[in-house]
């Protein structure tokens, strides 16, 4: 729970009692409980202790849920590094862990997003029922690998990588019906479309991103949703409305973000 609270610091010390009481017991710690220590790691900053914590989850399981998610937090740790090259190296493997291919900005890639994007668009899926919760969440770790994957092309300023990421996981997402990884597909679609001129088509996508979002009633969500929103106003030409936003972020949200954020 404190965990899940991003009570990070009492998380870590309950994770140290679980692994002492496991020690006692000669039992080894599974590499689900070895990732959530690391990820724990992670959020308090101590990130050379996080990679070490993730690299001893990559030795311990071949799960190749665990191990995308694993590459896909080294990836962020290498990005707080500054450190893009790295970070793109194991993003990449997080998507091959997973049987995915990762976005380029190669022609193909781009000619397949687009492909990808057109399909979306004409035929577009409104969720349907798995077969079993792996597949669900197999699809669930490929939307945030794509939203990751987005996030550092932008900063890399790699704008084709950009758009491909982007377009092939609205598909993703829309599979997935009402989700996390809904509300950010249609916000860097939102992103994408605001980045090439279309405020009133971008906004609009906004707006069901936020709509979706409430309705699910995630904070953490809802808070990442608000800082983005103040900077797509901002875009847009709304100056008043991006402090708006702002000011609704800090004063409601601001707890659920991340230090250097807030």
């Amino acid at each position: 729970f404190a965990f899940q609270s991003f009570d990070n610091e009492r998380a870590l010390g309950f994770f140290d009692v679980a692994a002492s009481a496991a020690a006692v017991l000669g039992i080894e710690p599974s590499p689900e409980l070895e990732f959530s220590i690391a990820e724990a790691q992670f959020r308090t900053g101590a990130l050379a202790r996080s990679r070490k914590q993730f690299q001893k989850v990559l030795s311990q399981t071949n799960d190749p849920i665990l191990v995308a998610k694993t590459h896909s937090q080294v990836a962020k740790i290498y990005e707080a590094n500054f450190n893009t090259e790295k970070a793109w190296t194991s993003l990449d493997r997080a998507f091959h862990a997973i049987g995915e291919r990762p976005p380029t900005g190669s022609l193909i890639s781009v000619l397949l997003a687009i492909l990808a994007w057109f399909c979306w668009a004409i035929l577009p899926s409104r969720g349907h029922k798995f077969d079993s919760t792996e597949e669900q969440t197999r699809l669930e770790v490929i939307g945030a690998l794509h939203h990751q994957a987005a996030r550092l092309a932008f900063q890399c300023a790699e704008p084709l990588r950009h758009l491909v990421a982007t377009l092939t996981s609205l598909g993703v997402a829309e599979r997935l019906g009402p989700s996390q990884a809904l509300v950010l597909g249609y916000q860097r679609y939102a992103f994408l479309l605001m980045l090439l001129g279309m405020k009133s088509a971008g906004l609009r996508y906004l707006r069901r991103a936020e709509g979706l979002c409430n309705s699910l009633g995630d904070p953490v969500l809802k808070a990442y949703l608000l800082q983005l929103r103040c900077v797509l106003l901002a875009w847009a030409g709304d100056i008043k409305g991006a402090i708006r936003a702002g000011e609704q972020l800090l004063d409601e949200c601001g707890h659920w973000r991340e230090l250097s954020e807030y």
